[in-house]
């Protein structure tokens, strides 16, 4: 098998050759093989770096060689053997090699996937596995141990178990259970609000209790609900009354917290917002994404995590201004 390397970052290209491995020597399904290098290749289209291009080969009065590694690709792409076999994929008239290092963080919507088959390198190596984890809770979860037991319960042994054997998922049990009652890390956050905190609390609602009862206030929610859904930022099934309740400071259920379907950038642009910029709902200071992750689920009905929301980079841009333009009717 191959050799272990001991950074302990969730490194695509290392992903990538052990997962290879396990294909080529008939140890895991083709199924599962094409879901590993379908989103591999995505990651690397949106994060790695071209080989070449057509443009390129244009100015070079090379388009001919171009267009043959094409017709090559093109005569493999749907046989998951030859995609692992060769070293290359080509999106877009954009070729783009395999063999590149991207470092996946707690930003990615699909962590508790890369973080699982990055446990599977170590080959049931529990020393390796705990120091994976004890790297990562400094690294992707800032030492937030609740945080990071919480991910651990939910997104792997929950979510990802099915791609972990019983040593890995045993590694993973013991170390929650010994660090169960340490939480005293470095840079815990403490509370800052007073009271019980269940949701988001609308400035006018804490103001007027009856805010919500009177028709022009509800219709103006209305809109905004009607356009987040028709932008996909929320579910289009989603209940008026679940909407406006995450922002009574009421304790909201699981199964009727609102499904996110944009991005998780861009429920973390939304709660910046409303928060920071309209200044239309009480600051919630450090508590602010514990009381997200109360409302929102992801467009999987999964529970976010802390990090995620906080931690979330992207881009268009153009997302985020249609946001801002709904939230402003508030």
């Amino acid at each position: 098998m191959m050799e272990e390397h001991n950074t302990y970052d969730i490194d695509l290209l290392y992903i990538y050759e052990h997962e290879r491995e396990l294909y080529l020597e008939n140890e895991t399904s083709e199924e599962f093989a094409k879901t590993v290098i379908d989103e591999i290749e995505k990651i690397i289209f949106f994060k790695g770096t071209a080989s070449y291009g057509i443009k390129g080969f244009k100015e070079m009065n090379n388009k001919e060689y171009h267009e043959r590694q094409v017709k090559t690709y093109e005569g493999f792409k749907n046989d998951t053997k030859q995609r692992y076999l060769n070293e290359y994929f080509i999106i877009k008239d954009s070729c783009f090699q395999y063999n590149q290092s991207i470092i996946i963080d707690s930003s990615n919507q699909e962590f508790g996937f890369w973080f699982a088959l990055n446990i599977r390198q170590y080959e049931s190596k529990s020393f390796s596995i705990i120091n994976f984890l004890n790297i990562q809770l400094k690294k992707n979860f800032k030492n937030d141990a609740k945080e990071f037991i919480s991910f651990l319960k939910f997104g792997i042994l929950k979510d990802q178990s099915h791609l972990l054997n019983k040593v890995e998922v045993d590694t993973l049990g013991d170390w929650i259970n010994s660090h169960e009652n340490q939480r005293q890390v470095s840079n815990k956050t403490e509370r800052k609000m007073k009271g019980e905190i269940n949701s988001f609390l609308l400035k006018s609602l804490e103001s007027n209790p009856d805010y919500f009862k009177r028709v022009q206030n509800r219709e103006l929610f209305y809109k905004v609900y009607s356009k987040l859904k028709e932008g996909k930022f929320i579910a289009s099934n989603t209940p008026f009354d679940d909407f406006i309740a995450i922002f009574s400071n009421k304790k909201i259920s699981k199964r009727n917290r609102i499904i996110w379907k944009g991005r998780y950038v861009e429920l973390q642009w939304f709660v910046k917002y409303l928060v920071y910029h309209l200044k239309k709902v009480v600051d919630l200071k450090n508590d602010i994404w514990n009381i997200t992750v109360k409302c929102f689920v992801n467009k999987e009905g999964k529970e976010f995590y802390n990090k995620q929301l906080s931690d979330a980079k992207g881009k268009p841009y153009q997302r985020k201004a249609l946001l801002e333009e709904i939230l402003s009717l508030i």
